[in-house]
């Protein structure tokens, strides 16, 4: 299973009156982070959407646990990996770390859509590809 690394120093801009960061800044960096292990993956999302002839990976759920607080200054580091294929989604794991001490742990459920010409710029769920799967191995 391939797994990424990110790292991302918190700015003032990324917390709230409090000085945390503030929660949809973790969504972000959520969606970020899983463009950034498909790439690493050769799956970047350009080049996958064409040649699998995609709509893309719309999100269908985004949990996240919140353990410990990041603030102004704290290097954080986003651990990103694919926990587990099904059918038609897969379910993308993310934990966030500062100084080794978990204060975020989350997931993001994508679905793999196709085109639907059955609804007017409609898509749809379909099935992914084992050969595609292949490539977190």
């Amino acid at each position: 299973m391939k797994k990424n690394k990110q790292t991302a120093t918190v700015l003032f801009s990324d917390c709230d009156s409090t000085k945390f960061i503030s929660y949809p800044n973790y969504f972000q960096w959520f969606d970020r982070a899983t463009q950034q292990l498909f790439f690493e993956s050769g799956a970047a999302w350009v080049k996958v959407w064409k040649e699998f002839d995609l709509a893309g990976f719309p999100l269908v759920d985004v949990q996240a646990t919140f353990v410990g607080p990041a603030r102004e200054g704290d290097e954080i580091e986003i651990e990103s990996w694919v926990e587990e294929w099904r059918d038609k989604t897969f379910v993308v794991k993310h934990v966030i770390t500062v100084a080794s001490d978990v204060v975020v742990v989350g997931h993001e459920i994508r679905t793999w859509a196709v085109a639907d010409d059955s609804v007017a710029e409609g898509i749809k769920a379909a099935e992914i590809p084992a050969e595609f799967k292949s490539r977190f191995d």
